[in-house]
């Protein structure tokens, strides 16, 4: 079954999601902007593997916290459109413009280009494309929840 914790971080009240599968302990962060120490913490204290770190799109406050968690968990970035790849390589610019620590580079292991489907355990995830708030946004869709992580595309 799948399982998810919404973790607030940064001073943007930026929404971070914990997603695991109870049956293999596997769980991916979807768009992790921040506060690594509690986003490790939250890993910890649920005895997850994390796999991968997913994100929506390339600001600051959704991935401020990806190169450093994948550094440490050595765990593949996968997203966003590579439309935003001028956002992530600005990561140090948006970090000093708004007083954030500067962030790790985020290398990213694979680009989404909408319609794929990512997995968690058994449960599909699926991508689309959808640029707007940045050239390179994705939504990622759980049918399996109902639920869809929309970044800040709404």
């Amino acid at each position: 079954m799948l399982h998810y914790q919404i973790l607030t971080v940064t001073p943007f009240a930026q929404n971070c999601t914990l997603l695991w599968d109870d049956e293999s302990r596997e769980a991916v962060l979807i768009d992790a902007g921040g506060e690594v120490a509690r986003l490790k913490q939250a890993i910890e204290q649920l005895q997850l593997k994390l796999v991968a770190l997913w994100l929506t799109h390339g600001h600051l406050d959704h991935a401020g916290a990806v190169g450093e968690l994948a550094h440490y968990y050595q765990v593949p970035v996968i997203g966003p459109h590579a439309e935003d790849a001028f956002w992530l390589d600005a990561l140090e610019q948006q970090s000093k413009m708004f007083g954030f620590p500067v962030p790790q580079p985020v290398v990213v292991s694979q680009w989404l280009e909408g319609n794929e489907t990512l997995y968690l355990g058994q449960y599909p995830i699926e991508v689309r494309f959808t640029p707007g708030h940045t050239p390179g946004h994705v939504v990622l869709y759980s049918k399996y929840l109902n639920l869809v992580w929309t970044g800040d595309v709404l």
